[in-house]
């Protein structure tokens, strides 16, 4: 045969046998994952050989804690990724996690090289252990360069590759002491020098979504609420703001007098979860403040029924009954809340409204007092402290 008719089947033939070993060597890497993962773990973790987590047109095999889902198409084995077991991994365990991948293949190809001509194998063998070398390498190199551009998962969640997330993790170990310190100083109640920490790692964009939360009420506390809300904004940009995200910033833009942002922040908590504690009282609150008390019952009432110990729901339900005209309701309310929780804030301010209505400054005078010693932060208590002084010398 005319060898300018043999070389182009000769071409296509290393060809394939390359895109075979291509396919096995993404195998390979994903084991090199998921081994160390279990090994450090003891948990499972899953394969994916041919897509990116979507198990369809695929079959699973099991091994101990290893699941591993293969693509019936041998063509789609250019891709795969490793789901990691869900128990918490240090950094260092997930350095390891993340630099097995590359290192697997290439070190499983480059003694298999090497018996292959230090034994002198078959030349199909030589090829073979050459191609597999090449493959390894390629993916060891591609791999580990850092890449900016996400990789979506099937299940909705994106990733980056190995490179990215190893760089990633050589950073938190650096910053990690600094997130832990910051978190000590929180519970410790320093908040200030928290808020410092935490405004660090955010500027420089290593804030995990749990560091956010934390800077977001380190700063609360402070208090310093326009960065606060920036932070608020940084969350929503990166992650999906659960009920108490939605709850939480609606009383923050409330702190800021940004109502109806705040009203809306409250309905999205309440859209999400329609039994939202704080979400019903907060909003129930919200609209007290804004001489809708009317519109506040219903969700106070859905709260007291929902939760018919909770001391604030009771407390703001008088102090909107008191709003409404409702004197006897509201008083009946606000015992209820001192009965239930005797150290309310709250309900010791809303007694001190109960009085100033009355005309009564220094029994209102004593609760609001009561109030300041127990929270000097309470809503309005500074300016119902003075009216009632005023009241009480008239």
């Amino acid at each position: 045969m005319d060898l300018q008719y043999v070389i182009p089947f000769i071409f296509a033939g290393l060809l394939i046998l390359f895109f075979i070993i291509r396919a096995f060597t993404v195998l390979f890497h994903e084991l090199g994952h998921a081994l160390p993962a279990i090994w450090m773990t003891g948990e499972k973790a899953v394969v994916y050989v041919g897509s990116y987590g979507d198990p369809r047109k695929s079959f699973r095999l099991t091994v101990g804690k290893l699941e591993i889902w293969l693509r019936y198409n041998l063509l789609f084995w250019q891709r795969g990724v490793c789901i990691p077991p869900t128990g918490a991994m240090s950094a260092n365990k997930q350095i390891i996690f993340t630099i097995g991948g590359p290192l697997a293949s290439s070190l499983l190809a480059i003694p298999a090289c090497y018996f292959a001509f230090f034994l002198d194998l078959h030349g199909a063998v030589k090829l073979i252990a050459f191609f597999f070398l090449t493959s390894a390498l390629i993916d060891l190199i591609f791999n580990l360069i850092p890449r900016n551009r996400p990789i979506f998962i099937y299940e909705g969640t994106t990733v980056y590759n190995d490179g990215r997330h190893l760089y990633h993790l050589i950073l938190f170990k650096r910053f990690y002491r600094l997130q832990a310190k910051a978190t000590k100083l929180y519970n410790e109640q320093k908040y200030k020098p928290s808020a410092w920490l935490l405004d660090d790692l955010v500027e420089w964009s290593f804030a995990d979504e749990d560091t956010l939360r934390l800077a977001i009420w380190a700063n609360w506390q402070i208090p310093k609420y326009d960065i606060a809300l920036r932070y608020y904004e940084i969350l929503r940009e990166k992650y999906p703001l659960n009920a108490d995200d939605h709850c939480n910033l609606g009383t923050l833009l409330g702190h800021l007098d940004r109502n109806q942002e705040a009203i809306t922040a409250f309905n999205e908590s309440l859209n999400l979860d329609p039994g939202h504690i704080n979400g019903l009282c907060s909003k129930g609150y919200l609209l007290t403040i804004l001489h809708r008390p009317l519109e506040a019952l219903p969700y106070l009432d859905k709260a007291i029924v929902i939760q018919s110990g909770n001391a604030y729901a009771y407390s703001t339900r008088g102090w909107a009954k008191l709003n409404s005209g409702d004197e006897m309701g509201g008083l009946a309310d606000i015992d209820k809340a001192l009965a239930l929780d005797p150290n309310n804030a709250y309900a010791h301010r809303n007694m001190g409204i109960y009085h100033l209505q009355q005309g009564n400054g220094r029994q209102a005078l004593t609760y609001l007092e009561k109030a300041a010693s127990l929270d000097k932060t309470t809503h309005l208590l500074d300016k119902l402290i003075l009216e009632a002084k005023t009241c009480s010398a008239t």
